[in-house]
């Protein structure tokens, strides 16, 4: 009876040491928002926030650490490739990106680029970017930009 026992538990482990492994491996939900910038590449968890645009975030650190990255569309986008136009306020139709790192005195607005967006559902948006600006007289180039978030 006590290998019976013994052997169940040691089953029991198995399955729930694989379950947790199959939920690791699941990146948030598939959610991301991943790019290269100075030959690094980046991997932030997306918070989308909707209002009168849609703005797909991610960031990480802290103080000399902190960097942030921004897209902003319009809320009824769809699939199609867009360019990425100097950010205008009253503009809720323009597609713009936004890209901060605290450590590297790095802080600007995109001035060129693009956002395609790939999918949209009813719960997901899916897409890719690359985007260039201005950061006191040098250029910064953002590459390899992929992102699925919330819609």
């Amino acid at each position: 009876m006590k290998k019976m026992v013994g052997l169940l538990l040691i089953l029991l482990s198995f399955g729930i040491i694989s379950c947790s492994s199959d939920d690791s491996n699941d990146n948030q939900g598939g959610l991301y928002l991943r790019f290269t910038y100075n030959g690094q590449n980046y991997d932030y968890e997306p918070e989308t926030i909707t209002s009168l645009v849609t703005s797909i975030n991610g960031s990480e650190g802290v103080d000399a650490t902190y960097k942030f990255l921004s897209l902003t569309l319009p809320n009824d986008v769809t699939a199609g490739t867009y360019a990425i136009t100097s950010p205008d306020p009253s503009d809720l139709e323009a597609f713009n990106a936004y890209y901060n790192s605290e450590g590297d005195a790095v802080d600007f607005d995109a001035s060129s680029g693009t956002i395609t967006i790939t999918n949209i559902d009813s719960e997901y948006i899916t897409g890719t970017f690359s985007f260039s600006g201005d950061n006191n007289g040098s250029t910064i180039t953002i590459t390899n930009g992929s992102f699925r978030a919330y819609k």
